[in-house]
């Protein structure tokens, strides 16, 4: 079983000292990493901006010397998370998956989406599935929290709008926003089981009602979720398993080491 790390979780270090930082993740046993990258409005009028990224993510020109430096340390992608505009970089998304092997291509939800116009996003959504299955990638939504807390249609918004997508569209779900947004997690993936690819681990700290999502982040093992029965439901599925922890009360790094130990134990 591989495990992987989410590059937002650890973009500083990334910022500060690529090379040290995958060194770590490597030692660590971490063998995936799922990149951030920032693409411009249009293919022909790239700016510095997403040229060289910013914060977490990374700039077009940024891609292939943090691949390289991953590469060295046995590390790999199958997956980015993109911001930014799909239709209008199709080649580039085309040349990760040359490159990288970088097939799925994970985007959030529209914040102003509601039952009023979840119609005319669904759409939207399967002309950017088509655009990337032209090479045989995949759009993926990363859900938030506020995708399960949004009721819409009798169901959760990012449930309606799987179905609504009719298979287009897959999800990344993220289990310990699914537990914040008041569904059970394994349950909840069970329930949208035929879209999903690969799993989040995120915990959430026991007294989270008056937390922000990002502020309601602890440790995989020391908060809410049952951890090790989504890994028990989900290690037979295929899914890819990534650590999403989006901030740490102590050390991100201590965090990571400590979660992947976990997750290798229940293997064992």
């Amino acid at each position: 079983m591989e495990f992987g790390v989410q590059l937002f979780t650890v973009s500083k270090y990334l910022r500060d000292d690529a090379e040290k930082l995958f060194r770590n993740l490597s030692e660590m046993g971490y063998t995936i990493i799922e990149p951030c990258i920032s693409l411009p409005p249009e293919e022909q009028k790239v700016n510095r901006a997403s040229k060289k990224g910013a914060g977490p993510f990374l700039g077009i020109e940024e891609v292939d010397n943090v691949m390289k430096i991953a590469w060295e340390y046995g590390l790999h992608a199958n997956s980015c998370h993109i911001n930014g505009s799909i239709m209008s970089n199709v080649k580039f998304l085309e040349s990760l998956k040359e490159k990288y092997n970088i097939t799925q291509f994970i985007i959030g939800m529209a914040r102003d989406m509601s039952e009023e116009n979840i119609e005319s996003y669904v759409e939207k959504y399967k002309d950017m599935s088509n655009a990337v299955k032209s090479f045989d990638g995949e759009i993926l939504i990363h859900n938030g929290s506020r995708e399960i807390l949004t009721r819409v249609l009798g169901t959760t918004l990012l449930e309606a709008f799987l179905n609504r997508c009719d298979g287009a569209i897959g999800v990344q779900i993220d289990v310990g926003y699914v537990l914040y947004g008041g569904e059970d997690p394994e349950e909840y993936i069970k329930k949208v089981g035929k879209y999903v690819r690969s799993v989040h681990y995120k915990d959430i700290k026991p007294k989270f009602s008056d937390l922000s999502p990002m502020e309601a982040c602890i440790c995989l093992g020391k908060g809410l979720l049952d951890v090790r029965a989504i890994y028990n439901y989900t290690a037979g599925h295929g899914y890819t398993h990534i650590i999403d922890q989006d901030r740490s009360d102590s050390d991100i790094l201590q965090d990571l080491k400590e979660s992947i130990l976990l997750l290798k134990s229940f293997s064992e």
